[in-house]
C-alpha cells in the first residue's frame, strides 16, 4: 500500500481552519467561523479526507455537510463522516423529520436536523455511486461499528460495512 503524505504545515493549516475552530475566538472576542472559500480552495482529496478523519462533531455539522458536498470526497471520507456521526441515532427517523429539542419540545434542534439532513444526503451520494474516484484506504475495523437500531426508517448498503483499499493519508 502507498502513502500519500501531506506536509506538516499544510495539515497545521487544515486543522487550524476546519477542526476545532469554534473553540477559539478571534481578536474581538467572536467566535471563530469557518472559511467556505477556503475550504473550496482545496484541490486534493486527500486533504478532504484528512479533514474528514479528524472532524470534530462539537463544532457541529457544517464541515462534514461540505465535505459530503465537495467533489473531491471520497468514500472513504464519506463513511468516516457517517460512523463518526453515531448513525444509529438517526435511523430511527425518517429523512425530512424535524428533530426537536430534548428538553423544549416545541424548538426544533437545528443542529440534530442538520445531521440528519446530511446522513440523507450521503446516503444518495452512495446509492448514486458519486464519489472522487481516487481510492483512499477505509479501515472498517478502525471506523465501523455494528448498528443497533430497534425500528430502522432508513438502511444503508453492505458498502458501508467494508475496508476500502487504497493510499494511506499520512
Amino acid at each position: 500500500m502507498s502513502n500519500y503524505l501531506i506536509p506538516e504545515a499544510r495539515k497545521q493549516f487544515l486543522l487550524d481552519n476546519f477542526v476545532e475552530y469554534n473553540f477559539g475566538e478571534d481578536d474581538e472576542g467572536n467566535e471563530i467561523q469557518p472559511s467556505k472559500h477556503v475550504f473550496d480552495s482545496i484541490t486534493d482529496p486527500a486533504e478532504i479526507f484528512f479533514i474528514a478523519e479528524h472532524c470534530n462533531w462539537d463544532d457541529g455539522a457544517l464541515i462534514p455537510q461540505w465535505i459530503i458536498d465537495s467533489p473531491l470526497c471520497t468514500k472513504a471520507a464519506a463513511l468516516i463522516i457517517f460512523w463518526t456521526s453515531a448513525p444509529d441515532e438517526y435511523m430511527e427517523l425518517k429523512f425530512g423529520d424535524k428533530i426537536m429539542r430534548y428538553l423544549r419540545p416545541n424548538e426544533v434542534d437545528e443542529e440534530q436536523t442538520s445531521i440528519l439532513n446530511l446522513l440523507q444526503k450521503l446516503v444518495q451520494r452512495f446509492e448514486k455511486n458519486d464519489f472522487c474516484d481516487y481510492q483512499i484506504n477505509f479501515d472498517f475495523d478502525y471506523w465501523g461499528c455494528t448498528l443497533h437500531v430497534n425500528s430502522p426508517k432508513w438502511s444503508v448498503g453492505q458498502e458501508f460495512f467494508e475496508s476500502i483499499d487504497g493510499v494511506e493519508v499520512v
